[in-house]
């Protein structure tokens, strides 16, 4: 800025500056990480997992439609106008 003087011009410039050297500094950090990601992350499908496979939780609830009236949920008895 002691070179360029500190008019409008040389400050919107040192703003522009400032922009592009913040974007070519996150861009490296992005092309880094993606480096870093491909070296320790594993590449092709996950097979199955060896051993006993835990039980389920819950059964998994019939498929329901939308056609289908329990889908609908009942209107809220403090919005009875919303029915």
């Amino acid at each position: 800025m002691l070179t360029h003087g500190h008019g409008p011009l040389a400050l919107a410039a040192a703003a522009v500056h400032s922009y592009v050297v913040a974007f070519w500094i996150s861009a490296a950090i992005l092309a880094v990480s993606a480096v870093v990601c491909g070296l320790v992350l594993p590449s092709g499908t996950l097979g199955p997992a060896v051993g006993p496979s835990a039980q389920p939780l819950a059964r998994p609830r019939e498929e329901m439609s939308a056609r289908d009236p329990r889908a609908v949920l009942p209107p809220h008895p403090a919005c009875p106008y919303l029915a």
